[in-house]
């Protein structure tokens, strides 16, 4: 019997059917050596130690927005290669290498697909293209970082790939959790483009555990697949439409999200994206947070995320390829690449002297002693500390009793001043307290000291809190009758902090 079949419901709206080279095929041409599979599998180990805590680096992923051009992008890559070597005791270096771009609404779809830029989607060409760019790579010796993005990209290019990525648009997808669940790599869950963490963390819980599914095997044909989960899989903070979510108090809330569903609350920091406002030029004020945040004492907080390339900020797609500027950025903003340069070598000199700091634990907190606290001035009589305010502070948490303030805890950030001074009992006693805010505004409280000793508490919560988006510093005057008698100085009050108007650089 012959089955008739009724081919106006069976055919899909298209125009064209073009036949793709196969994963197996592209393989054959264009094979990794050996030693550099090694390689590759070495780097994947490192960035799984330092997610667990083995080792005690950062992981930092790092390059271009999108890959756009070869020559561009293997100038990057020697150059990072350079400095990777530099500052490989404090940083593992991986090469941001984006061959697929998610869309938004609509727009070019990256190398892989397109890799003329113009729309006439040769997605063999691209595929041949980027895995040659990929290879080339690994002979250098510098890992690769990628989002996978269509289904079929692992095959075509999972082998080359040291750390993986599940993007803000994706995961919620169940067909991109089960993807990631069969990765032999670290792989990365953003927040989606809202803010929202719990999505991501459903994410990494769900590529976590074996999935059974239909999928297509490198030589194209349709198999079903059992994966064993991926135990390896993290979360990255990059931000929402809302708001920011780099400080110290919105790490915390992943961390909390993270434990209560049992998860490694390892995780990264995304500098670009909704983090800087889409505004390259705040990359390196996120950057200087976090790394504040890891001095601080942050353990949870594995590695940081920066878009750069050779020269600053992005361009349109031209009409012609001949039009490109060298170096450029064709969708997010970048870095050029001396400021790249000059924030990596900072951040690898404020790790490596933190380092040192922990090997003089000993001395430090002899000087501790003598010196009464760090922050302050020699022989201060003075203390101030800030921290974050989460629902820890609430005595219902810590015990265990109900309370309907935990269905919406308290959040922000809090500064703690205490004094003691005998010597002025007799004397009035006044303060200033000078605050600098992370969206770039100051304030300064006057505070009545009652008694020669006691504590007074500074608190920025909730929608204040998520308005000013956090203390970043802070400055403390005491006064006997109106004479300057202590001063108390958080470490970075002392630079000089500008900030740009926000639009202006949008514009």
């Amino acid at each position: 019997m012959t089955l008739q079949f009724n081919t106006d419901l069976l055919s899909l709206k298209s125009s064209y059917v073009r036949p793709l080279i196969l994963p197996h095929e592209l393989h054959e041409v264009l094979q990794l050596p050996s030693n550099r599979q090694d390689a590759i599998s070495n780097s994947r180990e490192i960035i799984k130690n330092i997610l667990a805590g083995i080792d005690p680096r950062l992981l930092l992923i790092i390059g271009p927005c999108s890959v756009h051009d070869i020559d561009s992008t293997l100038e990057y890559a020697n150059r990072l290669k350079e400095l990777s070597q530099s500052i490989s005791d404090s940083f593992f270096v991986v090469m941001r290498v984006y061959f697929e771009k998610p869309r938004s609404a609509c727009g070019w779809k990256g190398f892989a697909l397109d890799p003329h830029l113009d729309g006439s989607h040769e997605i063999s060409k691209g595929h041949y293209l980027t895995r040659q760019l990929l290879v080339h790579l690994a002979e250098l010796g510098l890992p690769a970082a990628a989002e996978f993005l269509e289904p079929t990209s692992g095959h075509y290019f999972g082998d080359l790939i040291s750390w993986g990525c599940i993007g803000a648009r994706t995961t919620e997808s169940q067909l991109h959790r089960q993807m990631a669940s069969g990765f032999n790599m670290p792989i990365a869950f953003k927040n989606n483009t809202c803010g929202n963490i719990e999505v991501a963390v459903n994410g990494i819980h769900a590529a976590s555990q074996p999935h059974t599914f239909m999928t297509l095997n490198r030589e194209g044909q349709l198999e079903v697949m059992h994966t064993l989960g991926n135990p390896d899989c993290h979360l990255v903070l990059r931000g929402g439409r809302e708001k920011t979510n780099y400080d110290g108090c919105s790490v915390a809330n992943a961390v909390d999200y993270l434990e209560k569903a049992k998860l490694s609350s390892s995780l990264l920091i995304d500098c670009s994206h909704d983090n800087s406002l889409r505004i390259c030029e705040n990359q390196p004020l996120v950057f200087r947070s976090v790394i504040e945040q890891i001095q601080a004492g942050n353990k949870q907080i594995k590695g940081i995320c920066l878009e750069s390339h050779l020269n600053h900020g992005k361009q349109p797609l031209p009409k012609s390829r001949e039009d490109l500027i060298y170096g450029v950025s064709v969708t997010d903003s970048c870095l050029g690449w001396e400021a790249t340069r000059e924030l990596v070598v900072w951040g690898h000199k404020a790790l490596k002297n933190m380092g040192m700091n922990s090997l003089n634990l000993s001395l430090v907190v002899l000087l501790f002693f003598c010196l009464s606290l760090s922050s302050c001035r020699s022989h201060s009589r003075i203390s101030v500390s800030s921290e974050y305010i989460t629902q820890e502070h609430l005595a219902s948490y810590i015990v265990g009793t109900p309370d309907p303030a935990l269905n919406r805890p308290p959040v922000g950030q809090k500064v703690l001043l205490r004094w003691n001074l005998p010597e002025f009992t007799y004397q009035k006693l006044t303060c200033k307290l000078y605050l600098r805010f992370r969206d770039r505004t100051e304030a300064i409280e006057t505070i009545n000291f009652p008694n020669y000793y006691g504590i007074h508490v500074y608190s920025l919560l909730n929608e204040q809190y998520f308005d000013r988006q956090g203390i970043l510093s802070y400055k403390v005057e005491v006064f006997a009758d109106d004479e300057l008698v202590e001063e108390c100085r958080h470490h970075m009050w002392v630079e000089l902090i500008t900030f740009d108007n926000v639009e202006d650089k949008k514009s």
